[in-house]
């Protein structure tokens, strides 16, 4: 089985009202030029604007690339396992969330990992 890598980024610098700063501009571009050195074959964001404007920057870098907005990635609560279902040490991580936030994200991660989302096809392979 071929080997997969997923790399995860934040957003670059967003003022209050959720829009790219000079410096974000400036920090999605540079990553974008990393970007381009490797073997990326989509660029998945959030709705939000300030990623959604990062993923378009970083799209610059990477013309061959779908850029495609998945609601999956906004900012919600996360899954949180039973307390039997964890190693005692990650207890201490998951304090103050009750039973309603749990079940409120513990759909998530079975949707993900069911492939109901499947990534785009590249327009076009490169040959790194």
């Amino acid at each position: 089985m071929a080997t997969r890598h997923l790399y995860l980024a934040r957003h670059g610098e967003a003022d209050a009202f959720g829009e790219l700063t000079d410096v974000g501009h400036r920090q999605t571009g540079l990553l974008g030029e990393r970007l381009a050195r490797l073997p990326v074959v989509a660029v998945w964001h959030s709705p939000l604007p300030r990623a959604a404007a990062s993923a378009r920057v970083i799209g610059e870098h990477l013309p061959d690339v779908p850029v495609v907005e998945a609601a999956e990635l906004v900012d919600h609560v996360p899954y949180i396992p039973a307390a039997t279902d964890m190693p005692p040490a990650w207890a201490g991580f998951f304090d103050g969330f009750d039973d309603a936030e749990r079940a409120s994200g513990s759909g998530s991660p079975r949707r993900w990992s069911t492939g109901s989302r499947s990534l785009p096809r590249p327009r076009r392979t490169r040959s790194w």
